[in-house]
């Protein structure tokens, strides 16, 4: 079986099928989605908690440093991470996903279907 992907976010499949001992070859076109294949951006971050406003403010350790408002209790500045790369990439905020690092510093954070890029990025 083969795949092949378009523009138009068809999904075309080839396959083959052994039919009274002759190889014949059917092409399947599929429509499974109008809107476009879903692209994804990953983040590596160090976040600094409890800063006096939230922004980008360069690198550490390999890693963008974003500067947190919200303190580091109760999941508030990983909310507050989360709205703020909502606004920064243009997404929804169950576009946003926090895949590692509830409880550090260093998070790695999963953007879906970015709309815009921001300068930092």
């Amino acid at each position: 079986m083969r795949f092949y992907p378009n523009e138009k976010s068809f999904d075309c499949f080839c396959t083959s099928s052994l039919i009274l001992g002759r190889l014949f070859l059917v092409e399947i076109i599929r429509v499974l989605s109008k809107e476009p294949c879903v692209s994804s951006i990953v983040l590596l971050l160090y976040i600094q908690p409890g800063a006096k406003k939230t922004e980008v403010s360069g690198e550490y350790d390999e890693r963008t440093r974003i500067r947190v408002k919200a303190p580091p209790v109760e999941g508030k500045a990983n909310e507050a991470l989360c709205e703020f790369l909502t606004e920064e990439f243009g997404v929804r905020r169950s576009e946003v996903i926090l895949r590692l690092g509830e409880k550090s510093r260093y998070k790695t954070v999963e953007i879906l279907n970015a709309k815009k890029r921001p300068g930092w990025y």
